[in-house]
């Protein structure tokens, strides 16, 4: 009989050979979390990018359907530099196009349509997409959880400086700057991870990451396995998304 740890190895083994090997493939899929204005489902197509010194993930986003005309779609980069410590993130809203990368990609850079820092607090989100919905390959399965596994060995990443600088001239900023907006979410079983200073910490939430918390909270997602938030923190949390310190 294999233990347990074995197992363990051999997935993870598993999960390295199929990123190793087709990272640059994207994937097509329905967003479990987001929703359109009108309630109908989101499409997002992904694909990662991997050099020496940076990943780059690049992202489709339909919220005209599944197969929508190219003008209709969104086309996002998050790109990552992997040489500094902590890692440090650029997010760029870019014209429709395909998913392939080149640098003079930053010199046509569109205004963001949302405020990237909301949901985006430490870099690249988990990818989930709805699996009852949408019929993904068992390579596809596993090249996912081969993703978010690297997603989530990133760590600690913050925001390139240039961010601050371009927000006082954006209609739509990378990041709302009030004192208000940048209040922490100081609760205990998520200052375990989202805090900077521990290793592998992935910074604070804020309130500005509202709409993200509550939902990963109202679907169990957060906190993770292993832990468990207190009927007291769920009080603190409820004040906290309701304006209360």
């Amino acid at each position: 009989m294999i233990s347990v740890v074995l197992k363990i190895n051999l997935m993870i083994s598993s999960l390295l050979l199929v990123g190793c090997l087709f990272e640059t493939t994207e994937i097509k899929f329905q967003s479990v979390e987001s929703k359109t204005s009108k309630n109908l489902p989101v499409y997002n197509s992904v694909k990662l990018i991997v050099t020496d010194q940076k990943d780059i993930w690049m992202m489709n986003q339909s919220h005209f359907g599944e197969n929508p005309i190219k003008e209709n779609l969104d086309r996002i980069a998050i790109i990552i530099d992997k040489t500094k410590k902590p890692k440090v993130a650029e997010f760029y809203q870019l014209p429709p196009g395909e998913l392939n990368w080149s640098e003079d990609l930053k010199f046509k850079k569109i205004g963001f349509k949302v405020s990237c820092f909301s949901c985006h607090a430490n870099g690249p989100r988990a990818i989930r997409p709805h699996y009852e919905n949408y019929n993904l390959s068992y390579a596809d399965q596993i090249k996912i959880k081969y993703w978010n596994y690297k997603i989530s060995k990133y760590g600690r990443v913050i925001e390139a400086p240039q961010h601050a600088a371009d927000d006082q001239n954006r209609d739509v900023p990378f990041r709302f700057r009030s004192v208000l907006d940048n209040q922490q979410l100081n609760l205990k079983t998520c200052l375990a991870c989202h805090n900077e200073n521990s290793v592998g910490g992935r910074g604070y939430l804020t309130r500005q990451n509202i709409v993200t918390m509550k939902y990963l909270m109202n679907e169990k997602i957060m906190p993770p396995d292993g832990y468990e938030i207190s009927e007291a923190e769920k009080i603190e949390f409820t004040r906290f998304v309701n304006g209360f310190r």
